[in-house]
Parts: C-alpha cells; structure tokens; sequence
C-alpha cells in the first residue's frame, strides 16, 4: 500500500483512496498472473536500426525491459507510459551499450523505484521523469543513483525530490525544471551555471533557492505557485536576472527584482495566478524618473494568465511604453481594460467573458484597441 500514501501524500491529486485501493487490488492479481503464467513474456525483437521506441501500457517487467532494450544500439529516444510492472531501469551492462540514446521519457509509471544505472548513458541529453510517486531519489536508499554528466535537460513533475538530485556533476546542464514536486525547502542551484532555462512550479515546500544569483546566463525563469520561498534583494544584488522572458505571481516580487541594480527586465513578462482582484503600480513605479519605471519600459510583451484580477493600472500606458503585445488567457473577472500603450501592435483575450464583450465591435473598449492592427478575441 505504499504506493497509496505516496499518490495521496500532499492532496496534489483528485483521486479518491477507494478508487486507489480498487486499481491496488486489481493490479495485485494482475501482476500474480502475469509471473505465475507459464506463457513467457513477450519479446519485442531487436532491430539493431530502431531509433523511436514508445511502450505503452504494456505488462513489461524489470527482465522483460532489459531484453527488449539489448542490441538497440542505434536507439535515439525511449518513452516508458503507464508500465505498471516496471520497478526499476535496466542494469549498468544494458544500458552502457545505448551508446545513442539522447531523450528518455518516462511517465505514469507508479511502481518505479529506482532509476537503476541511469549515470550509464553516456550521451542522454534530455531526461523527463511525471508521476512515479513511488520513485526514491535519495542516494542513502540508492548507492548507485547518479546522473549521466553529458545532460542538458531536466525535467520532474508530480514525484519527490531530493536535494541528491542537484548534488549531480551535470557541467552542460541547460534547462532545469520541477513541477508539483514534493521537495526539501532549500535546493542549491549555483553550480549550474550553464541553466538557460530555470523552472518551478506548484512547489509548495521550496522556501529558498541556494545560489540564484550564481546564474549569470538565464534567459527564462519560472517561480509560479511557490508560496514559501523568500526572495531577498540583499542576496540577489548583483544577480543580473533573465534576458528572455520572467513569470511570476507576485506583484512583490516584481517590485524586488527591478529594484535591483545589475537586473535588467526580460523581453516577455508573464503575470501568472495573481491573487488580487486590483493589480496597482505604486509610485515607485509610476515616477518617471524611477529606477523600476525606467525598466518597465523595456518589456515588449506583457502577459496575464489565470489571474483574478478585476481591474488593471491605468498607468499602464505610461510605463510599458515599448509594449508590442499585450495577451489575457483565463482571466474571467477581468473587467475592463485600461487606455493601452501606443506602442501595442497586437492583443490576444481568450478565456475573459466580460473582458470579450466589452471589446467586440462598438463595445465599450472597442475604442481602446481599434487602432491595434492584430487583434484575436475569442
């Protein structure tokens, strides 16, 4: 029953315990037929030429893997889904010989344990690990567990992490992302000074993040749904943020991060989950002669996602004053817009009932975007 608690453990998911208990006890018999029937396991047969390999929903266990995967050397990506027999990868002498294996992908597979030899892979360059609650990743339970140094991309959702993980030697690591994790309230993240790409989302235990403002090279950064971690402006003084694109849910935050020095604001800020019903610029920001009003000036495109916000600034004209796009997605209470930038040559509203029917034709806010030459509102 330990794979219950781990699925329940943090009301992460809508599933009820007697539907879990019901699928327990018929995976339970399930998996007594399949060891105890004298029909062999199914053999996939090796294609030395095989570079695509999908297994979905299949009745392969441990053994079963590890003979399908031998002689696919030219093997390029693997995807595990739903293999609810498979409780651990194959061992060192398996994999080793995956000298081509770029992308492994493995999801809904809930009696995963172990990620086995994974260091193995000398040239995996992607790893995607979504629910396998019962997946450890601590080295005390795993003497063997590493990761394979040649990789590039990270990326876990809806498991537990350890701070082992980031302990990795991972020199060419680019994108890092945790999603709906459970996790240790503090992961150092400085060493990973190649991180283009930085993601956290739904990760409701991280309270601090060791090492940001080591990361000199991000180009986009995610810090949605974490409502524990603490961002101090004293520590990420000289941090000179991100180049691309910056998503947050706090109006706070925000107001941290441009104040510091060496921060200069990303192209694309995504406004994501915010909770008040009026977003408001103080007048911090609002001063032309502001440090933060300066580095507003800068964003080309604004995005508001999921928000419950009922009214924007009406400042907002003035301060993001090279705004090129301007995009509301799934913002149902969003009642009017403001007087928009002139700079605005395309606006995007879907999922903003009220929001729609003021700026259809001749609407109330028809005449706030008329004058913008790409419009789709749906």
């Amino acid at each position: 029953m330990l794979v219950l608690e781990r699925i329940l453990e943090g009301n992460t998911l809508s599933f009820g315990i007697d539907q879990l208990k019901a699928w327990w006890n018929c995976h339970t018999e399930r998996i007594k037929f399949i060891y105890s029937s004298a029909i062999q396991e199914n053999r996939i047969k090796s294609l030395s030429n095989l570079r695509f390999l999908y297994l979905t929903s299949c009745n392969k266990t441990n053994g079963a893997l590890s003979e399908c995967l031998f002689g696919l050397n030219s093997l390029e990506e693997l995807q595990l889904h739903c293999i609810m027999s498979l409780t651990t990868l194959p061992s060192e002498d398996i994999l080793r010989n995956l000298k081509c294996l770029r992308i492994l992908r493995i999801y809904n597979c809930w009696l995963l344990q172990s990620l086995g030899s994974l260091y193995a892979f000398s040239s995996l360059e992607e790893l995607e690990v979504s629910f396998c609650p019962c997946l450890d990743l601590k080295k005390e339970n795993n003497p063997n567990f590493g990761l394979p140094s040649s990789l590039q991309s990270l990326k876990i959702s809806l498991c537990s992490i350890s701070s082992d993980i980031l302990k990795c030697n991972l020199p060419d690591l680019s994108t890092l992302g945790f999603q709906s994790c459970r996790s240790p309230p503090s992961l150092s993240i400085g060493h990973f000074t190649s991180l283009i790409s930085l993601k956290l989302v739904d990760c409701r235990d991280i309270c601090f993040l060791e090492g940001l403002q080591l990361l000199c090279n991000l180009e986009e950064l995610r810090l949605t749904q974490v409502p524990k971690l603490e961002v101090k402006k004293s520590v990420l003084e000289s941090w000179p943020g991100c180049r691309e694109s910056l998503y947050i849910n706090s109006m706070q935050w925000l107001k941290i991060l441009l104040s510091l020095d060496a921060f200069f604001p990303p192209r694309m800020l995504f406004l994501e989950h915010i909770e008040e019903e009026a977003i408001s610029l103080d007048s911090e920001f609002e001063s032309e002669g502001s440090v933060l009003y300066q580095k507003l000036g800068f964003v080309e495109r604004l995005h508001f996602f999921k928000c419950k916000t009922k009214c924007l600034p009406t400042s907002l004209r003035n301060v993001f004053s090279s705004l090129k796009l301007i995009s509301f997605q799934d913002c149902p209470k969003l009642s009017s817009l403001p007087e928009l930038p002139e700079s605005i040559t395309g606006i995007e509203i879907k999922g903003c009932p009220v929001l729609k029917e003021r700026c259809r034709y001749n609407g109330e806010d028809w005449p706030k975007i008329a004058h913008i030459r790409w419009k789709d509102v749906a």
